[in-house]
């Protein structure tokens, strides 16, 4: 074949890919086991009083995130409805530097080693979660844009509001992957701390094993903290998930 010839046919099968409708509806089965790893990091800087004067502080807090679940039943999207999970590592580091004195603490969470039924009303991880429910199209096209909204994005976190676009379509790790641009808004309270953010970042969805497999975002926060008032500073969320058995296809498995 002519060189050229071939080059051309290359480029015209890559527009062809790119102008493909592709669907992004996961597709969990009774039995998938998959490990996933979640890592958020948050920094946050600013001053607090102290006496008559203020000072200089920086927080680091950064959890680390590790799990197996065996998907015990779907729902009728297709989602999982109850999930047997091992809690596999779950640790929070947090570096507390105030005018230059560091302090670090190190947490291992008790649910560390133990395995638990979760179902609906105990949802998984909060991005994971959100991810899978906003990006949910069919007959999506590269450039093609939509958005989700949802009152309670997750436990905790009310007024979630997505923008999704169909960046590309590519393979990635050996599977033929739709790249999504994401902007997410959330705000909520965890614990005694009130958040709120707009993270920016990309959702890599597997066309083939029908499921995300990466997420990345990244973004401004502010936080308002009984000790410190109102802070502001950056969160980073990355997850990866890695299929380690399928399930089979049933018709009776979504109950």
């Amino acid at each position: 074949m002519n060189p050229r010839a071939g080059l051309l046919l290359l480029c015209v099968a890559a527009a062809g890919a790119q102008d493909e409708a592709v669907d992004l509806v996961p597709r969990w089965r009774k039995g998938d086991v998959c490990d996933l790893r979640v890592r958020m990091t948050v920094r946050i800087r600013g001053t607090m009083k102290v006496g008559r004067s203020r000072r200089a502080f920086k927080i680091e807090l950064d959890k680390e995130a590790s799990y197996r679940d065996k998907v015990l039943s779907t729902n009728e999207q297709g989602l999982p409805a109850r999930v047997e999970r091992e809690y596999r590592r779950l640790v929070t580091t947090t570096v507390t530097k105030i005018s230059g004195k560091s302090d670090t603490k190190r947490e291992t969470d008790p649910s560390q080693g133990s395995t638990r039924t979760l179902d609906e009303s105990r949802p998984r991880p909060f991005f994971i979660e959100v991810l899978e429910r906003a990006i949910m199209r069919k007959a999506v096209r590269v450039g093609d844009t939509w958005s989700w909204k949802e009152k309670e994005a997750a436990r905790g976190l009310d007024n979630g509001e997505l923008t999704c676009k169909l960046s590309e379509v590519l393979t990635y790790k050996g599977h033929r992957t739709a790249k999504v641009h994401i902007t997410l808004k959330f705000k909520g309270d965890l614990g005694t701390q009130r958040l709120e953010s707009t993270v920016r970042g990309h959702v890599y969805f597997s066309l083939d094993a029908r499921r995300i497999i990466r997420s990345y975002l990244k973004g401004p926060v502010t936080m308002k903290m009984d000790d410190f008032g109102t802070v502001r500073g950056t969160i980073r969320e990355e997850s990866t998930l890695v299929m380690v058995k399928a399930g089979k296809e049933a018709s009776s498995e979504r109950r």
